[in-house]
């Protein structure tokens, strides 16, 4: 898996910020604009990565090396003197670039959020590696870590915590039509070309074949909500699949440690907005 940086931003809303559903999105956003003006460089290095020849046909265009974590607040606002947080996840030798997305993220505060650009001062950050020695700031001489894969369970309940948005047979996956089988297939993927385009890995690896499994105790909804690209200058189809299930693990040894670990790097598209965040409940 590749390396990672994790941290933690935790703001405080000076003025009501309209907080829409793909939260996430919006902060991105917000981030984005500000560091295009701090640092061009790595503006670019991050929502611009170069193509690469050295993936393969498949991956000429490599993921972004970063991602987002949010909550959508509920009622669609955040109220003055309420707090909120953003996750941020940085691959490979992109940590270097956490002190200009610190800065950015201070900026887009005082910028302002969203529609309504209700303000916020950053209080902080806290990198999620539970280390004494660098729990201040994420500067580039933070650790760069991979997630620490604990004992397999037999069975182990998934906790969809922002919505799925992954294609299977040409379709994204709904409710109904969820397997667990091809969402297993994506983390894997999607860990294997981070790992290649960011961490050690000499090209793209499929890995074991994975067997065919069946989720059990399926509470899964779908989300209909919208991602507005700033780039694009319109709103794209950000719904997915949200809600928990029920793995059974035995026979997926092999992939253990990239479904835990997966944890850490989300899946399926719209990650760099908050989508495909999971938890497994052991």
């Amino acid at each position: 898996m590749p390396p990672i940086l994790k941290f933690i931003a935790m703001f405080e809303a000076r003025e009501a910020i309209y907080a829409p559903r793909v939260f996430a999105g919006m902060v991105r956003g917000a981030m984005g604009n500000a560091l295009r003006d701090i640092n061009p460089a790595a503006y670019k290095a991050l929502f611009e990565p170069e193509k690469r020849s050295d993936l393969g046909p498949r991956y000429k265009n490599p993921p972004a090396p970063y991602a987002l974590e949010a909550r959508s607040p509920a009622g669609g606002f955040i109220q003055a003197d309420d707090q909120f947080s953003v996750g941020v996840s940085l691959y490979g030798e992109a940590s270097v670039l956490a002190n200009y997305v610190v800065d950015a993220l201070a900026r887009a505060g005082t910028d302002g959020f969203g529609k309504t650009r209700g303000k916020a001062w950053l209080l902080g950050t806290e990198c999620v590696w539970r280390n004494d020695e660098y729990s201040g700031l994420p500067y580039k001489d933070a650790p760069l870590m991979t997630p620490e894969i604990p004992p397999m369970p037999n069975f182990a309940r998934i906790v969809l915590t922002s919505p799925l948005r992954r294609k299977n047979l040409g379709a994204f996956m709904t409710p109904e039509s969820f397997e667990a089988k091809p969402w297993i297939e994506a983390i894997c993927s999607r860990i294997a070309i981070l790992d290649a385009a960011y961490g050690d890995a000499k090209g793209v690896s499929k890995g074991p074949a994975i067997p065919h499994i069946k989720s059990k105790e399926r509470q899964l909804w779908w989300v209909e909500q919208g991602i507005f690209s700033a780039k694009q200058n319109k709103l794209r189809d950000g719904s997915g699949t949200m809600g928990n299930f029920y793995l059974p693990l035995m026979g997926l040894e092999a992939h253990w440690p990239a479904i835990w670990g997966g944890q850490w790097y989300q899946v399926g598209s719209g990650v760099t907005a908050g989508l495909g965040a999971y938890r497994v409940v052991p």
